[in-house]
């Protein structure tokens, strides 16, 4: 018999459709009987499948068998007394064909089956964890439980998943994929506690998979209850904001995460403590510090007994401009400072917000060109990109009107014209709104360091 260009296969029968996220229920029914699944899948999808004995004998010895489009030998099988299971990147796009079997020694036994089956992006039995929040849950025999969340590129999630298991025996083991699915971005396993920190590089819906792990002749067989706690930042705001000059009273719970967040202003120094209060003295206090975008964090603290932090709010500044579609420009900052400690960064983003439109970064002069698609006001945001935002002090920036990335001039007639016909975006010189005399004043002061 021929089943999607594999051949063989003695007593075939088709099964129920599989479900994403999901499990069926099925049987070997007779000796010899090989229970024959499809699904549909694309070049970068990420496939799991777990065929588990449920049978009250216990004699059956689940087998699965992936195959490709074209058939051919097997691109990944897999073999247990308990819990058979496989884990696939698919290679090319087109039908796949799953073989569920007995293979005991005699391949004469028959019984029950749960055939669980996880495909990413697309799996998501659990929905979205809260930010900042728990869920608690539950891993039967083989089960993979799958969760979803959308994050913007830079946001930093940490995700735990904690045994809360009267047994213990349960391996907790959680995996993170991206929006195209493919390989895992990152997972951890643990006998109690598994943790990923993870900064995200774009932007899409996220997929979380959560499973024991426990590796044996039986395979992954153990099961028990979970909490599962997930913070993405910015964002997760579980605990109220502390009293400034005062003292916060909390615990953690195996695993647990605790959020707090505050605002402040580009030049507010802050410092935070976080003091282990438990009798054992068990607790190892680590605190983090993530800025209003995200990312990395600002900088952490971490001790046996007392974490501190001490930072100060990094200024930075914003320009605005109007502008025509068309419109070509070039603006630079230059470090003026002593020190010369600044690593200047410039960003430019359009009349729509989102991201940037471009960048540039350096350690003396930043610089930007730029030929506007749209009309509108458009954003210029300088800052210190040094690791933490430590640095300060002075910079300049200038407002290139005829391209050639010099000061000279060619700009002060141009900035004459502009100025005479009150029309051009770059005669706006102190960005607001309105070009007059003060922009005058204002270029000649930028005119004058050149």
């Amino acid at each position: 018999m021929t089943v999607a260009g594999v051949t063989g296969f003695s007593s075939t029968v088709s099964a129920a459709p599989l479900i994403n996220g999901g499990h069926i229920s099925d049987a070997i029914s007779v000796v010899g009987e090989e229970d024959v699944y499809t699904f549909t899948a694309s070049v970068g999808d990420h496939v799991e499948f777990r065929m588990v004995d449920t049978s009250l004998s216990g004699d059956l010895v689940p087998r699965i068998e992936l195959y490709g489009p074209s058939g051919g030998n097997a691109l990944a099988a897999g073999q247990s007394h308990t819990v058979a299971y496989i884990a696939y990147t698919i290679q090319e796009s087109g039908t796949f064909t799953l073989l569920a079997k007995d293979a005991s020694t005699y391949q004469d036994c028959t019984g029950s089956y749960n055939l669980y089956y996880v495909k990413i992006p697309g799996a998501n039995e659990l929905g979205t964890p809260t930010n900042g929040g728990v869920l608690s849950e539950t891993i039967a025999v083989g089960d993979p439980d799958t969760f979803t969340f959308t994050a913007v590129a830079g946001d930093h999630v940490e995700i735990r998943m904690v045994d809360t298991s009267a047994s213990g025996d349960l391996l907790p083991r959680i995996e993170l994929y991206g929006p195209s699915g493919g390989n895992s971005l990152t997972s951890d396993q643990s006998y109690t506690v598994a943790s990923i920190a993870y900064t995200v590089p774009e932007s899409g819906t996220y997929t979380l998979l959560a499973k024991d792990n426990t590796s044996s002749t039986l395979g992954p067989f153990n099961t028990g209850s979970y909490d599962l706690y997930y913070v993405k930042v910015p964002g997760a705001d579980e605990i109220p904001t502390p009293t400034n000059g005062g003292v916060f009273s909390e615990t953690i719970d195996v695993g647990d995460l605790d959020t707090y967040s505050f605002t402040a202003l580009a030049g507010d120094h802050v410092e935070i403590r976080m003091a282990d209060t438990s009798v054992s003295g068990d607790l190892t206090p680590r605190i983090e510090l993530y800025g209003p975008s995200g990312g990395n964090y600002l900088t952490y603290g971490q001790s046996v007994t007392v974490a501190a932090i001490a930072y100060t709010v990094p200024e930075s500044f914003t320009y605005t401009f109007i502008a025509n579609v068309g419109e070509t420009f070039d603006i630079e900052i230059t470090d003026t400072s002593t020190s010369g400690d600044l690593l200047l960064r410039i960003e430019l983003y359009g009349p729509s917000g989102g991201s940037y439109l471009t960048y540039g970064y350096d350690q003396d002069v930043a610089y930007i060109h730029h030929t506007t698609t749209e009309i509108g006001t458009y954003t210029v945001l300088v800052k210190d990109a040094n690791s933490g935002a430590w640095a300060i002090g002075d910079y300049e920036i200038n407002c290139v009107t005829d391209g050639d990335n010099d000061i000279d001039g060619e700009d002060l007639y141009q900035f004459i014209v502009d100025y005479t016909n009150k029309t051009e975006p770059y005669a706006d010189m102190d960005g607001n709104g309105t070009i007059d005399d003060e922009d005058v004043a204002r270029f000649a002061r930028e005119f004058g360091k050149h």
